[in-house]
């Protein structure tokens, strides 16, 4: 165990991606030459459950009707049988007790039943009139804030939190779950000093959990030291809290240092719980964040000696089979997942992940559908993989539909406002793809990739200084991105600096001397400062990656005319003729040596074969007239 964490030293910023990956991210493959288009690829496997998600599912923990409020025993009765998941007998009993007497604290009770159905707008009407009857349930402030982040209205939600406050300053889930809001908004500092402060408004178990998510936050914060200090305190509260133990070990692998102290941590998790399969589980989800897959499919494995049926256990090792892009056996995991719990939505998305991996788009649109019904249509990543699943299909218009569908539902989701606009660039829609563009990059300013896209968008619109403006952001927040670089050579030549150009295309081909383009635009831009031996020598290297380039061989017996090498340029035409017979440029160069060597029969010759292939050549014509 040592030697492997020890092996697989990961930087605290790989760690933070895994604790908070719950957004499906597209990769994007950008494009080779200007004037192509990026596209979308199968996007890459959220992370298997694991603590940042598991202990989401314990502080979303479903919200209880307020049947002991009431001396009436139908209260209880409907509670009962929400807490049964009766819908209908509970919809029954409380539409006799709204005969009876409406009330603050019923339309409460019915709002937490359609809560619980996950019919989010249902639940969000009855809350709204619970707080509108007297006496007011003010808890129903704090239902309704949590109905409305459920629906990603975090700054709704959060002035519910504050209402609650302002009458009971020292609720815990107030605080607690502003901060969570708070957190989802990418207010770091706020949710910090409100998981604090929850954290020491209660005792035992809240504690702890305020105290892991102050952790989690912290960790956001880039504040590791204290994120572990958080992470023991919420321990040494509850010393099997599993999720801040998991999450310790994440935090303690990711140092060389300290990889030695996770080897140890992982060997108190599973003393903790040795034939517990969820211990196992979660263990496995660990390795598997750390990148340890072997390590993970035998966790998942041992999970499942011990209860064959647990669905923890099948769900991650189908997100793992899904990062091997091993779609038929992910496929079957999530088939067994769908039989253990038919109402997770989860299991339909991933059953629609892995029909797309084997390119089965029809099924999985089917499964993004009924992932998207079980949450009540409230399930932007379900709808964002609909987006992706029409982009293959090629039907951009659909696609542009869902990813507006998911910004309406989730402002911040920067990747479907960068895919929007990658699908508006597809059609030609250079306006729409920039203001799409424009939306992802207040999200996430840093994002090269978007910088990119948008720099291609102003190209398309000939709109040079902010084309060139995103392709340096591009750069600066990715140095290596070597296709920004090269577009932003590309208008640099347009714009004549030659000699920033020539800088740019070296450090391409410093990174990547395979990169044939970056060679020959190199070699043109060398050409007009001159430097004919610079320029002959980068195309030389160009026409050894790509031999069948006409246009390479034209460039280069130009760089060679520059020298007044008149012998090698003509050799260097003749072999572009041997790639491409009928290009009139090669005749027209052929054309201009002969005249410059006073053979000037030869170049008549030439320039008429070129006028024969492009009658209308202007350049063609007026050497012609010359002689």
């Amino acid at each position: 165990m040592k030697k492997v964490l020890s092996e697989s030293f990961i930087p605290v910023v790989v760690v933070l991606g895994a604790l908070f990956s719950f957004i499906l991210y597209a990769d994007i493959k950008t494009s080779v030459e200007e004037n192509q288009v990026v596209v979308v690829k199968i996007p890459s496997s959220p992370e298997v459950v694991n603590a940042s998600q598991s202990a989401s599912a314990e502080d979303e923990a479903e919200i209880e009707v307020s049947s002991e409020r009431s001396d009436n025993p139908l209260y209880k009765e409907a509670g009962d049988l929400v807490r049964a998941g009766q819908w209908s007998k509970a919809e029954e009993v409380y539409q006799r007790l709204l005969k009876e007497a409406p009330s603050s604290q019923l339309y409460n009770d019915i709002g937490v039943m359609y809560f619980r159905q996950k019919k989010y707008s249902k639940a969000e009407s009855n809350f709204t009139k619970a707080l509108a009857i007297e006496p007011v349930y003010v808890l129903a402030y704090l239902n309704r804030g949590r109905v409305k982040a459920r629906q990603f209205h975090h700054q709704q939600a959060i002035k519910d939190y504050d209402a609650l406050i302002a009458v009971m300053p020292f609720h815990f889930d107030a605080h607690y779950f502003k901060a969570m809001s708070e957190f989802e908004l990418k207010h770091y500092q706020r949710a910090a000093d409100l998981f604090k402060k929850s954290s020491e408004m209660s005792g035992g178990e809240n504690k702890s959990r305020a105290l892991y998510r102050l952790a989690l936050t912290q960790v956001a914060l880039k504040q590791v030291p204290q994120a572990m200090k958080s992470l023991n305190a919420a321990i040494r509260i509850r010393p099997s809290y599993l999720d801040a133990r998991i999450t310790l070990v994440s935090l303690l692998a990711a140092n060389k240092e300290t990889a030695s102290q996770a080897e140890e941590e992982i060997a108190k998790i599973l003393r903790l719980a040795a034939n517990d399969a969820t211990v196992y589980s979660r263990v496995g989800g660990l390795y598997s964040d750390l990148g340890l897959l072997k390590k993970a499919m035998e966790s998942y494995k041992a999970a499942l000696q011990i209860a064959p049926e647990h669905h923890l256990a099948h769900y991650n090792l189908g997100i793992l089979y899904l990062k091997q892009k091993k779609w038929p056996l992910a496929r079957a995991e999530f088939e067994i997942t769908k039989r253990i719990a038919p109402n997770d939505s989860r299991n339909y998305f991933n059953l629609g992940r892995a029909a797309f991996g084997e390119e089965d788009y029809v099924g999985a649109l089917d499964y993004y559908r009924k992932a998207l019904e079980l949450e009540d249509g409230q399930y932007p990543k379900a709808i964002f993989n609909m987006a992706i699943t029409y982009r293959a299909m090629n039907d951009y218009k659909q696609a542009i539909k869902h990813y507006q569908k998911a910004v309406e539902m989730q402002p911040d989701y920067f990747d479907a406002w960068n895919n929007l606009g990658i699908a508006y660039l597809k059609l030609d829609n250079n306006e729409e793809a920039i203001k799409a563009l424009t939306e992802a990059l207040k999200i996430d300013p840093e994002n090269a990739s978007a910088w990119y896209v948008l720099g291609r968008a102003y190209s398309r619109l000939e709109d040079k200084p902010k084309a060139i403006d995103a392709y340096e952001n591009a750069v600066k927040f990715d140095p290596l991105h070597l296709k920004a670089k090269l577009n932003l050579a590309i208008n640099l030549v347009r714009q004549e600096d030659f000699p920033r150009a020539v800088s740019l295309y070296q450090s391409i081909v410093e990174n990547d001397p395979t990169y044939a383009r970056a060679w020959m635009n190199m070699g043109v831009a060398q050409i007009n400062l001159k430097k004919y031996e610079d320029a002959a020598e980068s195309l030389k290297t160009f026409l050894e990656l790509e031999s069948g380039s006409a246009r390479g061989y034209l460039y280069l017996a130009r760089a060679q005319v520059g020298l007044k090498d008149y012998e090698h340029a003509l050799e260097t035409i003749e072999q572009g003729l041997g790639v491409d017979v009928a290009n009139s440029s090669l005749r027209l160069e052929l054309g201009r040596v002969y005249k410059r060597m006073g053979e000037l029969d030869k170049a008549r010759e030439e320039f008429d074969k070129g006028l024969r292939i492009s009658p209308n050549n202007e350049e063609l014509k007026r050497e012609r007239a010359t002689l």
